[in-house]
């Protein structure tokens, strides 16, 4: 079984493997462990894990379409929740309100899009759609996120 630091999941490991749990939840370290996401014999992933981390594809609406990496939950119906999306160099982190000011400046929807060199009414609303299919419903995980934080 391999592990390794999530910040190590590149979009190679994740073609290969589509979905990454958390090895042990914790909240005080940054440096969570990932390994391969257990799966029931339909190919889903199991409502055994906890955090998952998997390849996803985000949808900009100017229709461009990037590699992302998202985190789901495959014991509950929650994800997308977080997402990075790769900008052909790095994973790009997104966040929204209600997050702080000082991530926003950082992380949210405005240098988001510096990242991408596109201004923000060409890429929010912004689809993420989980490649794996999951054992609890829905099966098929997709939000799409405005850039004042309105998840639908």
């Amino acid at each position: 079984m391999e592990i390794i630091k999530l910040d190590e999941l590149s979009i190679e490991k994740l073609k290969k493997i589509d979905a990454w749990k958390i090895v042990e939840e914790s909240y005080k370290d940054y440096d969570f462990l990932v390994t391969p996401a257990d799966k029931t014999n339909k190919g889903e992933v199991s409502k055994r894990n906890g955090q998952v981390w998997c390849l996803s594809h985000a949808f900009f609406f100017n229709e461009e379409q990037h590699i992302a990496c998202t985190m789901c939950r495959g014991d509950s119906k929650d994800g997308p929740l977080l997402w990075s999306v790769w900008n052909g160099n790095k994973f790009v982190t997104l966040m929204v309100p209600p997050a702080p000011d000082f991530v926003l400046e950082v992380e949210g929807p405005i240098n988001f899009c510096k990242e991408f060199k596109r201004p923000l009414n060409k890429v929010f609303p912004i689809k993420f759609e989980a490649q794996p299919s999951f054992e609890i419903k829905p099966h098929k995980r997709i939000v799409t996120i405005t850039a004042d934080g309105i998840v639908k």
